[in-house]
């Protein structure tokens, strides 16, 4: 008997299989590596370039943005081409240690970006209260890319990289309509912290909330020490411990939350699901069916964008080999090549 498969699949599955090349290509991996690491390592300095002089080579600059209500976040950035002229902007923001240094983002330098990692409130060298995530992330960050698109080593042009806590915040920030952010790549979320994380399948994790939790103030410890020997910033070991002791009061322990085994409260307000429905830019996110503790159920969140987001994100293109960011492709309505947001360049 022979059997047959359809040609549309046959160009779907090569399609996949294209995009997925692609994201190997340009540095895409898990949330967390391997194992129960569920912290991204520290980056210290740019990946390995090509021989560069001093008038061409990468410039970083850093310093804190301060916020409307007073609170101060940690920036660092890096900027191609010896730091002369005005570049498209990709933003790294999360909760880690990339305002002391960027780490997903870094690959693009070498592709004329300019890049800047972020921290949240509250986290790392950034003073506030650690909301994780929620509206007032959303707006610190959205606050925060306004003021980088007016700077003159910017052109306006912004887009967002990053997956896990830095995939999900961009959702937070894009509900905002940040002006110059033109489209964001959130990879590995969260449709929703109860039934990804808190209470998967209705039963309780008692594992990863603990654990990714009890692992912050060490990375903050290697945020602070970064700032102090990349920049010579002696004032983040300050604000890093007084983040440390502000996250055990019970109003912001995210282990509390798993006290309420109902879907409420806390879950609704950090749940980026009722929010996405703001988003009116390109999103192009990847998802596993399992990595770790986040599953497939990011579906629905991305779902809820806005319907002329969803147009354009859906728009399909032409897929031409070469360097990532180097052969960005156009716009065109072929119906078989794999789907592509728009670039910040």
């Amino acid at each position: 008997m022979r059997i047959s498969t359809p040609p549309l699949r046959w160009r779907v599955a090569a399609a996949l299989l294209a995009t997925v090349a692609a994201l190997a290509a340009c540095g895409g991996s898990g949330s967390s590596g391997s194992g129960f690491a569920f912290f991204p390592p520290a980056a210290e300095t740019p990946p390995a370039q090509p021989p560069a002089t001093p008038e061409t080579g990468v410039v970083r600059k850093w310093g804190y943005i301060t916020l409307p209500d007073g609170n101060r976040m940690r920036y660092s950035l890096l900027l191609p081409n010896g730091g002369k002229g005005s570049f498209p902007l990709l933003v790294e923001y999360d909760g880690y240690s990339s305002g002391s240094a960027p780490n997903i983002g870094q690959l693009w330098v070498t592709e004329g970006y300019a890049v800047m990692g972020l921290n949240v409130p509250g986290t790392g060298c950034s003073t506030g209260e650690d909301q994780v995530f929620d509206a007032s992330t959303g707006a610190a960050g959205a606050f925060a890319l306004e003021w980088a698109g007016k700077q003159p080593w910017s052109n306006g042009r912004i887009g967002m990289v990053g997956y896990s806590y830095s995939g999900y915040n961009q959702l937070w920030v894009a509900a905002h309509r940040p002006k110059g952010l033109l489209a964001i790549t959130p990879s590995k979320n969260v449709t929703d912290p109860y039934r990804d994380v808190g209470y998967p399948g209705g039963i309780k994790n008692i594992g990863f909330p603990s654990q990714w939790w009890g692992g912050f103030p060490a990375t903050w410890n290697r945020a602070a020490a970064l700032a102090a020997k990349l920049d010579g910033d002696t004032e983040c070991a300050k604000t890093v411990a007084d983040n440390i002791e502000k996250i055990k009061r019970p109003d912001l322990d995210l282990t509390k939350w798993l006290e309420n085994p109902y879907a409420d409260g806390l879950y609704v307000k950090r749940s980026a699901f009722y929010e996405t429905g703001k988003i009116n830019i390109p999103a192009l996110g990847t998802q596993s069916w399992q990595d770790e503790q986040i599953g497939p159920r990011s579906a629905p969140s991305r779902g809820r964008t806005s319907r002329s987001a969803r147009a354009r994100a859906t728009t399909r293109t032409p897929w031409s080999p070469g360097r990532c960011g180097s052969s960005a492709p156009t716009a065109t309505t072929t119906p078989t090549s794999p789907p592509t947001t728009s670039t910040a360049r």
